[in-house]
């Protein structure tokens, strides 16, 4: 069922002054911004960033938040040598210049502490490590376990460093695969072990989310377990 209090803050705008921008690994690159005003929303929820230091056709884009609320605002993409418009206006901001956030919204967060399998494919990986540091930050709320299997078959991984960090924690398992094969093989090894005991949630490209979908009903997994955000790939 759908919470229309997921989506609601749409409608509320913030403002954004950027604060650094930093090369993550291969073609990845993250921009993070000071919040003006309160940070209310959940971990892994998504916004449309505006930029309106340079006019271009379409000035938004959406993204998954990268940080946890308590942190200064993440967002993560990927910028090619032949960018979009957008992309390429984004990738000129400089520190001090400002922008906007609509959102952030979304029903990909943590519901319980029903233990979790997180799987990323390519620059899926940014609302999980927005969950990731949520629930390191505030265990009490925390899923009992975390097991996150980030694919990227360029080896690519954004973070990499500090997810290896999170992964030195009890609560926190780490996997970075570079095929499908490891991928299904892992997905298989969890979904022995905990079946409908633990809660599945998917995020990358179309395709990839719907492969996943497909692979865990193939396990007995009940939809009603599984929870996804797609990232429709827009320049």
């Amino acid at each position: 069922m759908i919470n229309l209090g997921d989506f609601l803050p749409i409608f509320t705008k913030r403002r954004l002054t950027l604060l650094h921008k930093k090369h993550e690994a291969g073609d990845i690159y993250s921009f993070v911004f000071k919040l003006e005003g309160k940070a209310d929303w959940r971990a892994g929820q998504h916004g449309a960033l505006f930029i309106e230091h340079e006019k271009v056709a379409r000035p938004f884009r959406a993204f998954s938040l990268a940080s946890a609320p308590s942190e200064d605002v993440m967002i993560s993409t990927r910028i090619t040598d032949n960018p979009s418009p957008f992309k390429k206006a984004l990738s000129t901001m400089q520190p001090g210049q400002q922008a906007s956030l609509r959102g952030p919204i979304g029903s990909f967060y943590i519901k319980d502490r029903t233990p979790v399998l997180f799987i990323a494919g390519g620059i899926g990986i940014t609302p999980f490590r927005a969950l990731i540091k949520n629930s390191l930050i505030n265990p009490g709320t925390a899923p009992a376990n975390i097991h996150l299997l980030y694919s990227d078959d360029r080896g690519h991984f954004a973070y990499e460093d500090e997810l290896k960090q999170f992964a030195t924690t009890s609560d926190v398992t780490v996997c970075l695969l570079t095929s499908r094969e490891e991928l299904k093989a892992q997905i298989s090894d969890y979904t022995h072990q905990h079946a409908n005991k633990a809660r599945y949630y998917v995020s990358g490209s179309r395709g990839m989310v719907k492969a996943m979908q497909a692979t865990l009903k193939a396990k007995g997994i009940k939809a009603a377990q599984i929870v996804t955000d797609t990232f429709l790939g827009l320049r």
